[in-house]
């Protein structure tokens, strides 16, 4: 499973983090997040949204999947900044109010995003594209 984007990559590869599946985990994906998102045309104002983003990808994998780990997967570009997260999920409530409110926080926030469960996984995408490339309002 992995997010794509087009544009230009910053790194030969993408940067893939596993931590357990525990809330406290979420700062550290955050704090990978918000570093890798310095590296591209990101402003502080960019690297909030992206903490926020990474914050509802987390707590969707935490509340939503039952595996003992999470795998997050950060693609890099220019002027983007690509998540991929995925862990174990037997059982999947697509109905879920939380959920909802999750999707409904990425809708406004990244360029693209999405949540799929299949083969026991549940996966959500996200991609962050920064203010000054992104011509639509926050």
């Amino acid at each position: 499973m992995t997010a794509t984007f087009a544009g230009e990559a910053l790194l030969g590869g993408p940067v893939v983090l596993q931590v357990p599946a525990e809330p406290t985990m979420a700062r550290v994906v955050r704090l990978a997040a918000s570093s890798l998102a310095a590296m591209t045309s990101m402003d502080l104002d960019d690297i909030e949204d992206v903490k926020i983003v990474v914050s509802e990808v987390m707590a969707a994998l935490i509340e939503h999947g039952d595996g003992p780990d999470i795998t997050i997967r950060f693609e890099v570009g220019a002027d983007r900044l690509a998540v991929a997260g995925f862990t174990a999920a037997q059982s999947f409530e697509v109905d879920s109010a939380e959920l909802a409110l999750s999707a409904t926080v990425m809708a406004a926030i990244a360029a693209e995003h999405a949540i799929q469960h299949a083969d026991g996984q549940l996966l959500i995408v996200a991609t962050y594209i920064a203010s000054a490339a992104d011509h639509t309002d926050h």
